[in-house]
């Protein structure tokens, strides 16, 4: 007798198809049978790139500052295969430049694609030596996805700042209105916050300020979210990324504009957000209004009070 499919175990399935191992597949989703997935697959338009390719990885162990990058990238939007020791980043194809880059820095990699909705391009690496070591020495757990590493142990900062740098590029978002924002799992809220705390504590930033570092569950799917507009932590993970000799996504960081803006502006900013206030304004009306953050709103209607 056939299943129906639920839309939450389609999205699963979507989510985990190149990611995981055929085990976990079928431990995600144990009402069906490896043929009913594989069919179920097929008719979405998923298909497995079978090519892999061996590789030499050792070069993301080394203590450099684009080896950092990449872990963070791959920690976001990358998958290792724990049994079969197969690293494997998959992105869409508009950034198969960036992928480009990863394939000469890991030297011998091979830059393939697969189609189905959306065209995305991949790189599938098989090393049995350094696999092992990566997994271990920045933690990477099974189904990545729903387990964030319990611990990563990263001591130098600008190491730290490089390996965020990454996950932002591979999972983050950087609006227009110079705002980065992370969605994700709710298994990583805790995991996240404690990292991008101390990325305000090492940009000297005010953590009050146009912030979110309490993961929010309140989104329509109960994820996490980390967002944040604060001008100093945003001038100061661009300016890393400028500095620090890395491959970053320049079609995201070059969306970082940043105003000169005078105290008088920002005296009459207070003071406009208050007559709006003293009016009967929203927060939210009065953002959209000054083109201010609702937090930054926030604050000056408690100021207010």
């Amino acid at each position: 007798m056939n299943i129906k499919w639920k839309k939450e175990e389609c999205k699963i399935l979507e989510g985990v198809y190149f990611k995981e191992s055929k085990e976990e597949i079928l431990s995600l989703l144990p009402k069906y049978t490896w043929n009913s997935i594989k069919h179920k697959a097929q008719s979405m338009g998923l298909k497995k790139n079978t090519h892999t390719s061996n590789g030499d990885l050792d070069i993301l162990l080394e203590e450099k500052m684009e080896s950092y990058y990449w872990i963070g990238f791959i920690m976001a939007d990358g998958s290792i295969n724990h049994k079969r020791n197969v690293l494997t980043i998959r992105i869409s194809k508009k950034d198969i430049e960036h992928l480009e880059r990863f394939a000469n820095y890991i030297k011998n990699g091979k830059v393939g694609h697969i189609k189905r909705k959306f065209d995305l391009c991949n790189v599938d690496k098989l090393d049995n030596d350094s696999v092992p070591k990566i997994i271990k020495k920045f933690n990477f757990l099974s189904q990545k996805t729903y387990n964030p590493p319990k611990s990563l142990n990263i001591k130098d900062n600008d190491a730290f700042i490089t390996f965020i740098i990454g996950y932002i590029d591979g999972d983050g978002c950087i609006t227009k209105d110079n705002r980065i924002q992370i969605e994700c799992h709710k298994s990583w809220g805790e995991c996240l916050n404690n990292w991008f705390k101390r990325i305000w504590t090492l940009s000297d930033a005010e953590i009050l300020s146009n912030t979110t570092i309490i993961p929010k569950t309140s989104t329509k799917n109960g994820n996490a979210l980390i967002s944040t507009r604060n001008y100093k932590i945003l001038s100061f993970l661009k300016s890393k990324a400028e500095s620090l000799n890395i491959p970053y996504m320049k079609r995201k960081w070059s969306r970082i504009k940043f105003k000169k803006t005078n105290t008088r502006n920002v005296f009459d900013l207070k003071k406009n957000a208050i007559t709006l206030l003293e009016s009967g304004f929203k927060n939210k009306e009065i953002s959209k209004h000054l083109n201010i953050s609702r937090g930054y709103a926030s604050l000056i209607s408690r100021g207010l009070r």
